[in-house]
């Protein structure tokens, strides 16, 4: 047959892949027929262990010889064409169920690190998506590439990290409300006091104000086909009106927040009004700025710099609750609500990330090939690292004293705590590492956006994992002989 035929016929059919589903089935039986209780002589078990570690290197090196030039004989190469899947289903299967029922060891202690919770909830999804990542990665090749094995590493890395960051976004653009949606479809029986969410709060009747404002504003737009001139002096006082009802919205709840509490004729007023309230002043700068009544506000509104941000203002209104519950769902302790909360820790925070990507990408375009102009280039080179340092002290002042708000929560996730230890020693190693990489190249590669991509994140890996090691061979001993070398007082 055709050799283009290859992929389809035999590839990609389910026949051709029939073992690992069979050996998965039979263990999957053999673990509920014993309840995951099956003790293994630890002899019996060792021999078990060496002859599917044996295995699983012979399936995963077995084409070396094919791949660097010397093809496997016929025999042998069917041979491992026809076996090599379901051996590979058996070494891990034997691995789920080693471990299932008490004889997996140190492997079932890796395993088990709390690190992985979260890499194994997108193993199925990373497993859906990473040929698609692979054959991009390689369709974005313009040349040949030399493989050795420091570029089969780098690429290796940054195709695992790729298609978890992928596997990340899809699982929770669609697996996760899939999930939701099955929670909603077959609901749990809750509680009374955990109803105020779903009974009051997202209800639509409790929200139909602001709905039955824009409507009549729609209406009112449609009839009048946007012309509608009013008079200087009215257009000032509702101007005046709608703006004072917003502040008034926006800022209604400051002294309850600040420990005053509203008494409650005013906190029911409030509760049951603010969202139609709001609702009609959106509407009211929509129809001034549609009919020719917005001035200074619609020359502001109308910044072509605003044409980006309106497209994502309808999935912003939809995701910004969960990352408000998620900001707020952080939190460990009680947060008390000052003015620089509101007010210089934000714009720090703004003035912070816009300089930070400014260093970051202000080489942007003389890398591809259009080069600054002299000052500008002057003005980069003699203050990017000062900038950079200055914004990274920023990161670190602001989440030191309180002020890192989410940024803080990520940054002191526990899973970063290895990593700190490994910090001083991957910025000395990588440039050792990068050279390494370079160096072993045998011809120029066309740089594009997902090639930088992976090789950073190759860089990454691989600079962490000798990191480690380093960092065992010479910091530790360091470290554990000026401990016994100075003593602490007891």
């Amino acid at each position: 047959r055709n050799a283009d035929t290859y992929f389809s016929d035999y590839y990609i059919v389910p026949w051709c892949r029939m073992g690992p589903y069979i050996v998965g089935a039979v263990t999957g039986y053999i673990l509920y027929r014993t309840n995951g209780k099956c003790k293994i002589n630890k002899f019996l078990n060792l021999i078990l262990w060496a002859v599917f570690t044996t295995l699983a290197c012979l399936v995963l090196f077995g084409l070396h010889d094919a791949l660097t030039g010397n093809p496997l004989d016929q025999p042998l190469a069917t041979l491992y064409l026809t076996t090599h899947r379901t051996v590979w289903g058996a070494c891990v299967c034997w691995v789920i169920f080693a471990c299932s029922t008490g004889n997996g060891g140190i492997i079932n202690t890796i395993l088990s690190w709390k690190a992985f919770i979260p890499l194994s909830r997108l193993t199925y999804c990373a497993y859906l998506i990473h040929p698609i990542v692979i054959s991009v990665y390689i369709g974005t090749n313009r040349q040949a590439q030399i493989f050795t094995e420091i570029t089969y590493t780098f690429q290796f890395l940054g195709i695992l990290v790729t298609s978890l960051a992928v596997a990340f976004i899809l699982s929770v653009t669609l697996e996760a409300p899939m999930m939701g949606l099955e929670k909603t479809l077959i609901p749990k029986k809750k509680k009374n006091a955990d109803t105020y969410f779903s009974d009051y709060y997202i209800v639509p009747w409790c929200r139909m104000g602001p709905y039955i404002v824009g409507a009549v504003t729609g209406y009112i737009l449609y009839r009048t086909n946007g012309k509608c001139k009013i008079n200087k002096f009215l257009n000032l006082i509702l101007w005046a009106v709608f703006t004072t009802l917003a502040c008034l919205v926006l800022f209604g709840l400051h002294d309850a927040l600040t420990g005053n509490p509203l008494d409650q004729p005013l906190a029911t007023l409030y509760l049951t009004t603010h969202r139609t309230v709001w609702g009609a002043c959106v509407c009211w700068v929509i129809f001034a700025c549609s009919t020719g009544n917005g001035g200074i506000i619609n020359t502001i509104l109308s910044w072509k710099a605003f044409i980006p941000l309106s497209r994502l203002t309808y999935c912003a209104y939809l995701i910004h609750p969960i990352v408000i519950s998620v900001y707020i769902g952080t939190n460990r302790q009680a947060q008390i609500f000052t003015e620089i909360t509101y007010g210089i820790v934000v714009s720090l925070w703004i003035v912070a990330t816009v300089l930070a990507c400014l260093v970051l990408y202000g080489l942007y375009d003389p890398l591809n090939g259009s080069p600054l102009n002299q000052s500008a280039s002057t003005l980069y080179l003699t203050t990017h690292r000062t900038i950079w340092g200055a914004c990274v002290c920023w990161v670190v002042f602001a989440c030191a004293t309180g002020n890192g708000g989410y940024v803080n929560t990520l940054l002191s996730w526990k899973a970063f705590i290895p990593l700190s230890r490994l910090t001083y020693v991957a910025y000395l190693v990588h440039p050792i590492i990068m050279e390494a990489y370079n160096g072993s190249l045998r011809q120029p590669i066309q740089l594009t956006d997902l090639t930088f991509m992976f090789l950073f994140v190759g860089y990454l890996v691989a600079t962490l994992v000798i990191s480690f090691v380093v960092s065992l061979a010479f910091e530790s001993p360091m470290m554990g002989l000026e401990k016994a070398i100075f003593k602490k007082k007891k």
